[in-house]
């Protein structure tokens, strides 16, 4: 009993690393630089040397049959409002409970500890490295009982007579204790106050909520949507509240967190919630720094692909036009100008021809950043638009002559940038931009050939037979093949 309490007190330390090591004055995480990463060498050392011996010992117990197993909670009896199980126990079950408590104990840790220095490709984790990442993976597979070996596994099922769970149910049970554990660290709401000056109120400090914040994105993106069905009504009012928090490193866990439920968790799971998720992720794109635009952006997208075909609603028509004023003023900067692109083109999808109504705004942002000297924003504009023409193209009709002639105008700008000087940019990437462009342009044609309507099939006919540089215009190349 003595090294489970060693082990327990062990996890527990992992929990908090050195907070000197690992952010700024303020308390955001950042990547530490040469004389922080010679501070922390120390204790990279011992937490792996700590998550190794945990993984033995958990694998010793679980073999042994002195971990618990998955028990699902128990609502019975649970009062709908606070949450609150009143449940009188005998001496005797008293007296269990205690027996229990440092195994459960040691499991929780344990599996905290995997939350917080397990590897994730999206979220910031400077106080890990590749080894601890790789340790911390080994032993959510130690802990998970799906994990075991066949024989370990039939013998414990034998004994208990209980159905092994999977590692995503295993996970959404440590993420609910991780919520009753961590309330204070998601509390803070910076949209409350009528001030810019936040007032200073008691709480866990910054790097706290980040490392919880961190806990919570990553049990959240390991779940699927049938445990996200479970998890969404505890787990929703955290990760908003993170999202809403002042730090934009705690905002960036939340908004990970948020995508992934947005991406994975079903229609009808998120529809309760529609109205207050768009108002959101609307919100966290206004005024935000750049390492959150680029979070923001893609998650504002992803929820609003979320809620399905039904675009009537007014959250839609909001959303969109947030992303659409955002454009306008946010997007002066390259960075944010691709961000935007990239997260835009999957919603015209879901959108189909309600993207109609926004056109006399998207349009002309787009035909003027397809005219960019910057060839990388022109091939990303190229792209959205023809997402746009692919589906609406029911009423392409009435706009096919206007958008070949401004394609017309990115065609002689881009035969105009292969004669001239290349600036800063490499030969080949510059080559290899230029021939994406011009394939994209080819394809646009054809679809607005296709879908012009009787009238402007025939002026193009007519403009394939007069011209005798067919060859060289691109557009006209790719439509002369369906004359």
């Amino acid at each position: 009993m003595e090294s489970l309490q060693q082990s327990c007190r062990s996890a527990h330390e992992l929990l908090r690393p050195p907070q000197a090591c690992f952010s700024d004055t303020s308390g955001v995480p950042h990547q530490p630089d040469t004389a922080q990463l010679r501070m922390a060498e120390p204790f990279h050392a011992t937490a792996l040397s700590s998550i190794q011996e945990l993984d033995l010992l958990v694998t010793e117990l679980r073999q042994a049959g002195g971990l618990p197993l998955y028990q699902p909670q128990n609502t019975k009896g649970t009062n709908p409002q606070t949450g609150i199980l009143i449940e009188e126990l005998s001496p005797d079950m008293t007296a269990k409970a205690q027996e229990r408590q440092v195994p459960e104990q040691l499991l929780s840790n344990s599996c905290l500890v995997v939350a917080l220095y397990a590897t994730d490709p999206v979220l910031l984790t400077p106080w890990t490295t590749h080894q601890l990442g790789i340790a911390s993976r080994d032993l959510l597979q130690a802990l998970a009982p799906s994990g075991l070996s066949a024989v370990a596994k039939s013998m414990l099922q034998g004994a208990s007579g209980q159905q092994q769970p999977t590692v995503e149910q295993f996970l959404a049970t440590v993420l609910q204790q991780l919520l009753s554990q961590s309330k204070l660290c998601f509390t803070q709401d910076v949209y409350q106050y009528e001030k810019a000056e936040l007032p200073n109120l008691p709480g866990p400090d910054t790097f706290t909520r980040c490392l919880a914040g961190r806990q919570l994105a990553f049990l959240v993106r390991q779940l699927g949507y049938q445990q996200l069905s479970t998890v969404l009504p505890a787990a929703l009012p955290c990760i908003l509240a993170t999202i809403k928090d002042q730090p934009p490193a705690v905002q960036c866990y939340g908004l990970h967190a948020l995508r992934h439920i947005a991406e994975e968790a079903l229609s009808a799971d998120l529809r309760p919630h529609q109205r207050q998720l768009m108002t959101v992720a609307a919100e966290s794109l206004v005024g935000c720094e750049d390492a959150v635009w680029s979070v923001a952006a893609p998650t504002a997208c992803a929820v609003l692909c979320s809620m399905g075909s039904n675009c009537q609603g007014p959250g839609h028509q909001e959303m969109m036009a947030e992303m659409l004023r955002q454009a306008q003023t946010q997007c002066h900067k390259k960075a944010r100008r691709l961000v935007w692109l990239e997260a835009i083109k999957p919603v015209f999808a879901v959108l189909g021809l309600q993207t109609l109504r926004f056109f006399s705004k998207l349009m002309p942002q787009l035909l003027h950043w397809s005219q960019e000297p910057d060839l990388a924003t022109q091939l990303k504009a190229l792209e959205v638009l023809q997402e746009i023409v692919r589906h609406t193209w029911p009423r392409m009709p009435a706009h096919a002559s206007f958008l070949w002639s401004q394609l017309h105008v990115v065609q002689e700008q881009l035969q105009a940038s292969t004669a001239s000087d290349r600036s800063d940019l490499d030969g080949i990437h510059h080559d290899a931009i230029v021939k994406k462009m011009q394939m994209q342009l080819a394809s646009i044609a054809t679809m607005l050939y296709l879908c012009g309507g009787s009238g402007f099939q025939c002026a193009l006919r007519d403009a394939c037979c007069e011209s005798d540089s067919s060859k060289a215009d691109v557009m006209l190349h790719a439509v002369a093949g369906l004359v």
